[in-house]
């Protein structure tokens, strides 16, 4: 399974009060993260306030459990900087990853694709990408 995580937020802080803020507030959240997942899972920051976990040997239902536990850590997560405190959240996108599933290119598609869902459903929550799900949409793209 791939679990992509996208900061939401993030881009307050960054303007708010800089950078090395921002740069700050993404390790001390990796390290947070760290301390949620299964030692054989692999956390890497993907790009700008994005993350991905990649869990082998996971069934879904486990990534889900596992995915609302970070998305719950990560709201409860407080960023302090100076005399401000922020709180963020995350939209995450799951992808099972399977013989069928192709390149490494669209997987990463697939979980940016079930992030977006998720950020579209209100933001700070899951959203688990479904091949169906997405040949729909295809049609209904085509078709409109």
């Amino acid at each position: 399974m791939l679990c992509y995580v996208d900061l939401d937020q993030f881009k307050v802080i960054n303007d708010t009060c800089g950078h090395v803020a921002g740069d700050e507030l993404l390790r001390e959240l990796a390290s947070m993260l760290r301390n949620h997942i299964r030692e054989r899972d692999t956390l890497a920051r993907l790009g700008g306030d994005e993350f991905g976990v990649l869990m082998e040997h996971c069934p879904l239902n486990y990534a889900e459990r596992l995915a609302s536990t970070l998305c719950d850590a990560i709201g409860q997560f407080r960023f302090v900087w100076e005399d401000k405190s922020f709180g963020i959240g995350a939209s995450i996108g799951l992808v099972p990853i399977t013989a069928t599933s192709g390149s490494v290119t669209a997987v990463l598609s697939a979980a940016d694709s079930a992030c977006y869902a998720a950020k579209d459903k209100g933001r700070n929550r899951i959203s688990v990408f479904h091949e169906a799900d997405a040949e729909l949409d295809r049609r209904q793209s085509e078709m409109q």
